[in-house]
């Protein structure tokens, strides 16, 4: 099963990143995906991203790999991604 990733969401042609992964990341909070994109800059590698973070082990596994797989998603064109398997037993 997939859910959708908008471009744009609806309502809000001018959608920030932020708000946008919001939406598509049910399952991580606000606040880290936040903390994520205060310290994201184009051409960081995942380590270092993690590394200024400190977020390691289930912190990288269960919030900082999804969001980065989202924005890569995005960057990409993706529209729809997987459900996580968290997400896909709570919509059974």
């Amino acid at each position: 099963m997939t859910y959708q990733l908008p471009e744009a969401l609806p309502g809000n042609e001018g959608a920030t990143l932020e708000t946008w992964l919001v939406e598509a990341l049910p399952s991580v909070s606000s606040e880290d995906i936040l903390s994520v994109l205060n310290v994201y800059q184009p051409g960081m590698t995942r380590r270092d991203i993690q590394d200024a973070l400190r977020w390691y082990g289930r912190k990288y596994t269960a919030v900082l790999k999804p969001i980065l797989d989202a924005i890569d998603a995005r960057k990409q064109g993706v529209t729809a991604l997987p459900l996580q398997e968290s997400e896909a037993l709570s919509c059974s």
